[in-house]
């Protein structure tokens, strides 16, 4: 879960499939891949870190809410 613009964002690192989006209990989840820009910098990180990457994410980072 990062903390989004506006609301959290949620990602599911996954093996494949990446580019998809899936909703869990009313939750938009975004699926992704450890490859992806994203995905690259979310692995192996631990909340309350600041991530940076393309896409969905801001040039200043976005903060790790929780990891599950």
């Amino acid at each position: 879960e990062l903390d989004g613009a506006r609301d959290p964002t949620w990602y599911f690192i996954g093996p494949r499939s990446g580019g998809i989006e899936v909703e869990v209990d009313g939750q938009t989840v975004f699926v992704i891949t450890p490859q992806s820009p994203v995905g690259r910098e979310l692995m192996g990180r631990r909340a309350g870190e600041t991530v940076k990457a393309g896409g969905p994410l801001t040039a200043t980072g976005l903060r790790i809410l929780s990891v599950a």
